[in-house]
C-alpha cells in the first residue's frame, strides 16, 4: 500500500473510531437514563439560571465553543506547519497547469520527503479536528446525563455528525495536497 493510501486509511480509521466512541458514549448515557436514573442524576434539583439548568448551560456552551474551534484550530495549526515545511521544501517539476487533474499521478513529480511531510500534516489536521469534536460531544453527553435537557443530546449528535461529515476522502486529500503544492509553486 502506498503512503498516500496508508495515510488516508489511518486517518479515516482514527476519525471513525472517535466517532464510534461517541456513539458508544451516547448509548451508555441512554442506558443509564433508562435503567438507573430516568430523570437525570440531578433530577431537576441542580442550580438554575433563568429557569434553565446551569450545568447544561455551561457544558453545552463549552461544547458549542469547541465545535466552533474545530473549524478554526486545525486550519491554524496546518497553516503554521505548512509554512514551516515550505521554507525547506523543493518545488516539484513541471507547470502547475499540468497538475490540474483528478487523479494523483502528479504526485509522482513530488519528492518523497515533501509528500510524506504533507501527508503527516494532513493527518494531524484531521485528528485534531476529530478530537476537538469528540471533546464537545463528551461535554454534551455529561450534560445530558446530569440534567436530561434535549439541547445536550442534539449537540452530541451534531458533534458526531461534524466528525463524520468532515471525514478524509481520497478526493479531499488529493485536493488538499494540490493546494499545498500549488502554493509552493506560486512562491
Amino acid at each position: 500500500m502506498d503512503h498516500f493510501t496508508k495515510t488516508l486509511r489511518i486517518t479515516q480509521v482514527i476519525t471513525l473510531a472517535l466517532a464510534g466512541g461517541m456513539v458508544v458514549v451516547m448509548a451508555v448515557v441512554m442506558f443509564m437514563l433508562l435503567n438507573v436514573q430516568p430523570a437525570g442524576f440531578l433530577a431537576g434539583k441542580g442550580p438554575q439560571v433563568g429557569g434553565f439548568p446551569l450545568i447544561t448551560l455551561v457544558l453545552c456552551s463549552a461544547g458549542v465553543f469547541l465545535l466552533a474551534v474545530s473549524f478554526i484550530l486545525p486550519a491554524i495549526i496546518t497553516k503554521a506547519q505548512v509554512t514551516q515545511w515550505a521554507k525547506t521544501a523543493v518545488p516539484a517539476t513541471g507547470e502547475l497547469k499540468d497538475w490540474e487533474t483528478n487523479d494523483v499521478a502528479w504526485m509522482e513529480k513530488v519528492d518523497a520527503p515533501s509528500l510524506n511531510r504533507l501527508l503527516m500534516i494532513f493527518q494531524i489536521e484531521k485528528v485534531i479536528l476529530a478530537g476537538v469534536c469528540e471533546a464537545a460531544g463528551v461535554l454534551c453527553a455529561v450534560a445530558y446525563l446530569m440534567e436530561t435537557q434535549w439541547i445536550a443530546i442534539v449537540l452530541l449528535v451534531l458533534a458526531i455528525a461534524s466528525m463524520v461529515g468532515r471525514l478524509a476522502t481520497k478526493g479531499s486529500l488529493n485536493q488538499w495536497l494540490y493546494e499545498q503544492f500549488a502554493r509552493l509553486q506560486r512562491g
